[in-house]
C-alpha cells in the first residue's frame, strides 16, 4: 500500500508522470480527478486501498483554473477521501 497518492486534473498528466516513473521514484499513487487514470476497472480498487490508510497523504497537481483551483476540495467528498483525517496538500498552480 502507498503512504501517498498524487491526484492530478487529467489523465493525461497522469500518463505522463507514470511513463516517467514519477510513481516509482515517490512511493505514490497516481490518479486522476477526472477518474480515467488508472483505466481498466483500478482506479476504484487503488482508491479503496487508499482509503484503509490512516496516514495517507495527498497531493494534488494542477492547473490555475476553477476546476484545479477546487481540486483539493473535492476530494474531501464522500467518494474521494471523506476521512477528515487524511492530510491534503495542493501543489498546484495558483493564479
Amino acid at each position: 500500500s502507498f503512504d501517498r497518492a498524487l491526484v492530478v486534473d487529467d489523465a493525461q498528466t497522469a500518463a505522463m508522470l507514470v511513463a516517467n516513473r514519477f510513481h516509482f521514484e515517490n512511493n505514490c499513487a497516481i490518479l486522476s480527478a477526472d477518474r480515467r487514470y488508472p483505466a481498466g476497472g483500478t482506479f476504484e480498487t487503488i482508491l479503496q486501498m487508499l482509503g484503509r490508510n490512516p496516514n495517507l497523504i495527498v497531493c494534488t497537481l494542477h492547473d490555475a483554473s476553477f476546476e484545479g483551483l477546487t481540486l483539493a476540495a473535492r476530494l474531501r467528498a464522500a467518494d474521494w477521501f471523506p476521512d477528515f483525517h487524511t492530510r491534503i496538500a495542493d501543489l498546484g498552480l495558483t493564479p
